[in-house]
This record gives structure tokens, C-alpha cells and sequence, in this order.
């Protein structure tokens, strides 16, 4: 009895209904809120240029761990925009390894993303550009 009990759950949950996948919408509202909840500023970085000379350069080896990118500077701090700014050990060890103050900017995670992407690519074709 147990045991169909169990198999028929099971088939139960294999025909709910998928969950669905976050839009954009939700995750921009989402760190949205998280910019609100650590009194940051949110920025949307789907039209972001990085330049690639000073900051950018600077902070590109710890992209990865962080999910950062250099998002420009004011007086003498560098700019970050983040996905979770919860993170503040690892924010103030990023801080300490480029020798500067940072201030932190909430971004979505996929902005972040895509703005690497992009950024790694056309810093490889003027690294090539620079060789040729």
C-alpha cells in the first residue's frame, strides 16, 4: 500500500505543471530590490561601454569569482557594478588587491555577464590589433 502510495506521488509530481524560468523583468526587479535593501544605486548595463584603458584593465582578473565589472570611476574610487553586494569580504579583498576604494553598483547578473562577454572579445581583438 505504501508503495503505491509513493509511486502515485511521484507521478503526481511528474505532471505539474514546469516551472518557469525568470524573465528579465524579474531579475532586473530582483536587484533592483537588492539595491534598495544595501542602500546602492541600480544600474542598467545593457547600452555600458567599458573603456578599456584604466579601470576596466585593473579590476579584469577578478571578474570571475565576484561576477563584477568595472562600471567607471568617481574621484579617486572605482566603480563596480555587482550581482550581490552581500559579498562585502570579498569586496573589500578586491578593494585592498587594486590598492583603491571601491563603490559598489547593483547590476543583474546576466548584464554582468553579457558586458564581460563582450568585453573579452573586442579586448582580444585590440590586444591582436596591437601584435599585427
Amino acid at each position: 500500500m505504501e508503495q503505491k502510495q509513493k509511486s502515485t506521488e511521484v507521478l503526481k509530481m511528474s505532471q505539474a505543471p514546469p516551472i518557469p524560468l525568470p524573465t528579465e523583468q524579474d531579475e532586473t526587479a530582483q536587484a533592483q530590490a537588492l539595491a534598495r535593501r544595501y542602500r546602492s544605486e541600480f544600474v542598467d548595463l545593457r547600452n555600458f561601454r567599458i573603456r578599456h584603458e584604466g579601470a576596466a584593465e585593473r579590476a579584469s582578473g577578478h571578474d570571475v569569482p565576484l561576477q563584477l565589472c568595472a562600471a567607471g570611476a568617481e574621484e579617486d574610487r572605482l566603480v563596480i557594478a555587482v550581482s550581490d553586494p552581500s559579498k562585502l569580504m570579498m569586496l573589500d579583498e578586491i578593494s585592498g588587491l587594486l590598492g583603491q576604494r571601491i563603490v559598489t553598483r547593483v547590476a543583474t547578473l546576466s548584464q554582468i555577464t553579457d558586458l564581460l562577454k563582450k568585453t573579452e572579445q573586442s579586448q582580444r581583438v585590440l590586444d591582436e590589433a596591437r601584435r599585427g
